[in-house]
Formats: C-alpha cells, structure tokens, sequence
C-alpha cells in the first residue's frame, strides 16, 4: 500500500471518524506528554536541584491546581473566541513554559516557570 491509496481511503472516510482520530492524536500527545510526562522529569530535576521528593510533588501539585482553577476561564474564552486562537495561545504558551523549564536552576525559578 502506497502513501496515494492511504490518501484515498482516508480522504473517503466520513468527516466525523476523521476528527475523533486528529482530536485523539491531539489528546494524546498534549495529555499524555504534558500531562503524565513529569515522571519523566520528577527524578532528574529533584536530583539537579537538591529538591527533596515532597517539595518536587508541590511543585508538580500545584501546576495541576492551576489548571483547575484555570479551566473555567479557558472554557468561557473558548466559546466565546473558539478553538483556533485558543489552540494557538495553548501552544504558545505550552512552548514557553518548556523554554523557561530549560533556565531553572533553584526552587524558585522552578515554581515560576513550572506554574
């Protein structure tokens, strides 16, 4: 099978089974690498720092919280501005994040760019 045949039978697939599969893939990616991908991190970063394991959880913690408190907010903008801008500024700011995560190097810095 070929990349045109591939092509073909995706393109004859009914729109709606083709968004679950984008938004699945999406999902997947920014869930399971932002969201569970700070296991990853956890032992690392408590070692480079001199963190303690309950100090590196805070950190981790309180991220999660934030986006509790935050997801009421991204709702309303959502409906109001719709999923493009907001996908845009996700990623941007997703990617900052990760850039500021690159320059810590105490707790501090750690609790600001991780938050």
């Amino acid at each position: 099978m070929n990349f045109s045949d591939l092509a073909q039978r995706i393109s004859s697939l009914y729109y709606g089974w083709r968004m679950i599969g984008v938004v699945s893939a999406l999902r997947i990616l920014g869930g399971g690498l932002h969201q569970y991908g700070f296991t990853v991190f956890f032992l690392p970063v408590t070692q480079d720092l001199g963190l303690s394991r309950a100090m590196t959880s805070l950190v981790f913690s309180l991220a999660r919280a934030e986006g509790a408190i935050e997801t009421p907010i991204v709702g309303y903008l959502l409906d109001r501005y719709g999923p493009k801008p907001m996908m845009l500024a996700a990623t941007t700011l997703a990617g900052i994040g990760y850039i500021l995560f690159a320059f810590v190097n105490s707790y501090t810095t750690f609790l600001i760019a991780e938050g």
